[in-house]
């Protein structure tokens, strides 16, 4: 089981801003780094306190789980089931041969919608590395999220791998 690591997480601006050498801008996730006394943090590089962390960023991983929870895919702090989640994924496919590509979609593509990218692979494999990047980001691993291998939008559907568009701004919890 994932234990999600409290001195490194993910977070997003919540404007677009300059620090030190740094821009940061929205709709961009940025890893943070808390340090060792717990008063500030590194973002992107840049040294902060935890106040100007908290007036310029949201910790991003939360922000997700309540959106997974809104489309049900979080029921009682718990992912749903695997055959649950194979019934409501849609299957996006790209390419074809051994350069084919699924992305697998869950939600309102306009709203509040996940794609998952898992490895190539056969369908049942595909389907089930996407699950279990789905199980991680519940149990709050940010790793998938960092990597891009899940991304979320409410632009539409994915144009291209990795590339679902988004506007954090209209969606960011407060």
């Amino acid at each position: 089981m994932f234990t999600p690591d409290p001195l490194n997480t993910l977070v997003i601006a919540k404007h677009e801003f300059e620090l030190g050498h740094s821009r940061f801008k929205l709709n961009t996730n940025y890893r943070l780094s808390y340090d060792e006394d717990m008063k500030g943090c590194l973002v992107f590089g840049e040294w902060m306190t935890l106040e100007d962390m908290k007036k310029h960023f949201t910790l991003y991983i939360p922000v997700l789980q309540e959106r997974l929870k809104a489309l049900g895919l979080i029921v009682d702090g718990k992912p749903i089931s695997k055959k649950a989640f194979i019934e409501r994924a849609m299957v996006h496919t790209y390419g074809s041969g051994k350069r084919r590509l699924h992305i697998f979609t869950i939600g309102e593509y306009k709203e509040n919608c996940f794609a998952f990218y898992p490895m190539q692979g056969t369908k049942p494999e595909e389907f089930k590395q996407a699950y279990e990047q789905y199980v991680r980001l519940v149990a709050g691993d940010y790793e998938a999220i960092d990597d891009g291998d899940i991304v979320w939008g409410n632009m539409g559907i994915p144009l291209a791998y990795g590339n679902i568009r988004r506007d954090e701004a209209q969606y960011i919890v407060k």
